[in-house]
């Protein structure tokens, strides 16, 4: 998970790393001026929907959720409902290539014909992986906009402060994956020293970017694969409707038609599941094919499945 509001950046867009909601940059580091009166059609696309509009898509999934929370009332399963995880802003946590393959139901061909883009990467060795796969990466964060020895300190920081958390509340967790939380720990401990090795390397910067949604300064069509790991929905209370569906508007944008877009998970950290993604869903489906796959990492204690949206051309 990523912080998006960090060293003056607002979830607004006011300014963020020196750079206005307005602005942005193409793939060979031409600066562009954008407003709203500017955008483009396929801007304005992925954000027109009238209120009064309810398709398919948003009614399978308002049909799906309802159900389930009938059935959770009649069975008295609330009366169990784990306790919200304890987090002032946005954590910066450390997860593995491997882990990200089981989060996100990725396979191995899911990776090929193109750039991934990982958002709201933290500490994660994600990227640094798969560079040494010869796999061209880019991790997006407003986390890497600090001096290098900030970044890396907060990271061992939230390793700390995350594992105890768990530690404290283990028995809502599902340790199918994981085992135990000392290995959680462990493994968190083995992303970071991946991500810390090459974040320090002088060729590190280009593949490590401050920049934070709901706009990102990317071409458009830039990626084969956009992931969005434990940042949106998950912090639902403090990122809105409006906030989350320019987000995914906008990791649809720099993914080029037939590109794909996973997000998980899709419950906040409250464990409820968001009461406006059915009609982000409905809003999308008009650019993109919109479903979800199971993950193969179940930890959280609701579970939950991946958002993926596969850009239509």
């Amino acid at each position: 998970m990523s912080e998006t509001v960090k060293n003056g950046q607002t979830s607004s867009g006011e300014r963020r790393n020196g750079r206005t909601e307005t602005d942005r940059t193409d793939a060979d580091g031409t600066h562009m001026e954008r407003t709203d009166a500017g955008r483009t059609g396929t801007e304005r696309r992925y954000t027109e929907r009238t209120h009064t509009e309810r398709t398919d898509t948003e009614r399978r999934y308002t049909e799906r959720t309802e159900t389930g929370r009938m059935e959770a009332e009649l069975s008295g399963e609330n009366a169990g409902k784990p306790e919200a995880y304890p987090q002032t802003g946005v954590a910066n946590t450390c997860r593995s290539y491997r882990e990200y393959m089981d989060m996100f139901g990725l396979e191995e061909e899911d990776l090929n014909d193109g750039p991934v883009l990982d958002v709201a990467g933290g500490a994660s060795s994600f990227t640094a992986q798969l560079r040494g796969m010869g796999i061209p990466a880019v991790a997006a964060d407003p986390f890497y906009g600090r001096r290098t020895e900030d970044v890396l300190a907060d990271a061992r920081t939230e390793i700390e402060v995350s594992s105890a958390k768990i530690a404290a509340a283990a028995a809502s967790f599902d340790w199918g994956y994981y085992g135990s939380p000392q290995r959680h720990r462990e493994m968190r401990e083995n992303s970071f020293a991946l991500f810390a090795a090459d974040y320090v390397r002088e060729d590190a910067r280009p593949r490590y970017v401050a920049a934070s949604l709901p706009r990102l300064p990317f071409a458009d069509g830039t990626f084969r694969l956009a992931l969005c790991s434990h940042f949106l929905f998950l912090y639902a209370d403090a990122f809105g409707e409006t906030f989350h569906r320019e987000a995914l508007a906008e990791l649809l944008r720099v993914v080029r038609p037939g590109g794909e877009v996973r997000v998980y998970p899709l419950v906040s950290l409250r464990w409820e599941s968001s009461p406006y993604l059915p009609a982000l869903l409905s809003s999308l489906e008009r650019l993109a094919d919109v479903g979800t796959v199971p993950t193969r990492l179940p930890f959280t204690p609701v579970r939950s499945e991946v958002l993926r949206l596969v850009k239509i051309g």
